[in-house]
């Protein structure tokens, strides 16, 4: 074997192995910086005040119901119950943790109020509505991952997502919103809009329906639509794309 040939096989060879340690350092501090669950799933409920807005931090999935009572139900590792915070500050119910941890299942919040205004989901965070919103106004922020799942009706509903995350909605709303960012997706198909205005940028989707539409696309992002509305403007730059659902 030639000189440079086996420089080169030692070099590879020092590459893999320096990866290699590299890659079980990681998953060592990995493994001792997060609060493990113990796999003994039990349920709290938990006192909470009134609140109109909801932000989830982390990968915690809320299921939440309109009702008259209000009631939070945490349910998850009963070793991982103390570090997870619900408090409410300036009418904003917060769901996030006091430390890093980690469940074998969903750390799961059962979640009820009459109503609410603003929901904000990031870092892999996930809401999902049981049942149908009946609604004036809402606010929907998705991002890093997040993702968002609501069905209701509407007077006024408003959507951002960024960072790859994902709203999906269905129902019915007077006037709709939506602008999706940086490789996400909304997808409102199911939602019938009587006024929808949406844009969508760097190769983020939006699909929409709706009677009334005006639309932005740029920088590759990509507006699907559908209900034949009525066009009130139309705008694409750097590669956007706004169509007809085929």
């Amino acid at each position: 074997m030639k000189k440079s040939n086996i420089i080169l096989l030692t070099a590879f060879v020092i590459i893999l192995i320096a990866m290699l340690v590299m890659m079980i350092s990681v998953r060592s501090f990995i493994s001792d910086s997060f609060i493990k669950g113990d796999g003994n799933i039990t349920e709290q409920f938990r006192d909470i005040e009134n609140f109109e807005k909801i932000k989830v931090r982390g990968n915690y999935k809320v299921q939440f119901t309109q009702d008259s009572i209000l009631e939070l139900k945490l349910i998850t590792d009963s070793n991982l119950h103390e570090y997870i915070e619900t408090s409410v500050r300036n009418n904003e119910l917060v769901i996030d943790s006091k430390k890093a941890i980690l469940s074998g299942k969903d750390i799961l919040l059962e979640l009820s109020n009459v109503s609410i205004t603003q929901v904000e989901a990031t870092a892999a965070a996930h809401f999902t509505t049981v049942n149908e919103l009946n609604l004036p106004d809402l606010k929907l922020l998705a991002n890093a991952g997040a993702r968002i799942d609501i069905t209701g009706f509407f007077e006024n509903l408003s959507a951002v997502q960024n960072a790859g995350s994902r709203i999906i909605l269905s129902g019915k709303a007077d006037n709709l919103k939506l602008e999706s960012n940086a490789g996400g997706n909304i997808d409102a198909y199911e939602m019938e809009a009587g006024f929808a205005d949406v844009e969508a940028n760097a190769g983020a989707s939006v699909n929409v329906n709706a009677r009334e539409l005006e639309a932005k696309a740029s920088a590759g992002g990509t507006v699907n639509y559908t209900g034949n509305p009525v066009i009130f403007g139309i705008s694409t730059s750097a590669g956007g794309n706004i169509r007809a659902r085929d």
